[in-house]
This record gives structure tokens, sequence and C-alpha cells, in this order.
């Protein structure tokens, strides 16, 4: 089992390869910003990891490097079941529904059907594979982000934006 100093030893090789490709593609700012993050430190404990993830950098960030990995997420799922739930991340569930989920972290075998309609800030991230079908209404605004396996596909009616 990995314990958090390592996977913070995973993001720091992780966010050194994204500082490289920026840097290959002559974006020197958004290097410097890699180079500069020391958002996660090592010593969160596992809510901890996941406020990070909910973040708009952590959203970013995670679905550009495909990070965590999906076998981090497979440890946590198999150790921290209450957790993730209670926290809205879903680990290869299949098919799923949620209504009105303020945070959801769809990874790997998850393909979820989300209806929103409370005024509220809806975060929903897919990677590894993960898909989400999403009907924002009300005046509910989603902000969505998803790696280039996962799959997002979104209705507005009433009021209710996806970002």
């Amino acid at each position: 089992m990995k314990t958090t100093k390592e996977i913070q030893q995973e993001w720091e090789k992780a966010k050194l390869h994204e500082q490289i490709k920026c840097e290959e593609q002559g974006k020197t700012q958004a290097a410097s910003k890699y180079a500069a993050c020391t958002m996660f430190k090592g010593t969160e404990d596992l809510n901890g990891m996941i406020d990070l993830m909910f973040t708009a950098q952590g959203m970013e960030f995670c679905t550009r490097a495909g990070f965590p990995s999906m076998e981090v997420f497979e440890q946590f799922k198999q150790t921290e079941p209450d957790t993730l739930k209670k926290r809205g991340i879903y680990v290869n569930c299949g098919r799923i529904s949620l209504c009105d989920p303020i945070n959801a972290f769809l990874i790997g075998n998850t393909s979820a059907d989300i209806k929103t309609q409370q005024t509220a800030l809806n975060r929903i991230v897919c990677l590894h594979g993960a898909k989400a079908t999403i009907i924002a209404g009300g005046y509910s605004v989603v902000k969505t982000a998803a790696d280039a396996k996962s799959w997002i596909s979104h209705t507005e009616i009433e009021h209710g934006r996806v970002l």
C-alpha cells in the first residue's frame, strides 16, 4: 500500500513531466508555475488530498497529468471506501445516477447520469476513462474537467450552466 509520501513523490514526478511539456511548447509562464507549485506537501491525510483534488488547480492538474494513478484510486477504494463515497469519489462503480452532487470525481469504469437543479456550484471530474452525462437545470452551475480518455456530455435547461 502506498503512503501519502509515496503518492506525493509521484505527484512531484508528474508535475516535473508537465513542466517539461510546457517548456517544450514554449509556455514558459506555465512551466514556471509548475516548478513553483508546492500545494501537495505529502503530509495530508486522504481528506486533505481530496480537498486538493477539487480545487481549480487540482482539477486541472489531475486531468492533464492523469494523477493520481488508477492504482492509487483502487488502493483507496479497498482501504477507505466509506471516505471515498462520502467525499464523492467513484472508482470503477459501473453505471450510477447522481442528483445535485457538489463534488463528484468519476474514475475508471464509472458512467454517471448527473442531474443538477440546486443553486450551487457543482464540480464534476472524469479521469481514467470515466463518463458523465450532465443535465444542468434550475440555477445550477457545473464546472467540469476530463482527461483525454474520459468523456462528458451535457444539456443545459432553464438557467443551468455547464462550464
